[in-house]
């Protein structure tokens, strides 16, 4: 049971790293049109 509870605790960490890195990435991508645009046409 200890082994689930790490485990779950830490896919829960991890998800709340990606959230954060994620909108970081949006935020940068809003402020760089320019960027945006190349990302889109790709």
């Amino acid at each position: 049971m200890r082994t689930l509870a790490v485990v779950l605790t830490t896919m829960a960490i991890e998800g709340a790293l990606i959230i954060i890195i994620l909108e970081r990435y949006f935020v940068i991508l809003l402020k760089k049109p320019a960027q945006k645009e190349l990302l889109w046409r790709d």
